[in-house]
């Protein structure tokens, strides 16, 4: 993929993420974007940050307590290069997780 395409393909992703978390946790969570991060803050102290290497086109998942995740774009879904998950639904479970209800995120 060109740098420019996977450049496009972030900052739409950070974008819907960014606008999805604040429709489900408007008043639960507070997130700030600023360029290719996306911090993502939750009222019980739990946290994460979502971003995006270029130069490697991955992007990078880390929540308070659990850690790191990096994923590749193949076929449509971006995929952890460790285990095979898919990125919504880790952000799924971990928003779950933190809130304490079921909520399924696709992107």
């Amino acid at each position: 993929m060109k740098d420019s395409d996977f450049s496009i393909l972030i900052d739409k992703l950070l974008e819907d993420v960014e606008d999805k978390i604040n429709d489900l946790f408007s008043s639960e969570v507070d997130t700030a974007k600023s360029g290719n991060v996306l911090s993502i803050k939750f009222d019980n102290g739990c946290n994460m940050v979502i971003n995006s290497q270029n130069s490697i086109q991955e992007l990078w998942f880390a929540v308070s307590n659990m850690g790191g995740f990096h994923y590749k774009y193949d076929n449509g879904r971006w995929i952890d290069n460790r285990n095979g998950l898919n990125f919504s639904e880790l952000l799924s479970k971990c928003c779950s997780d933190i809130i304490g209800r079921k909520v399924i995120l696709d992107f």
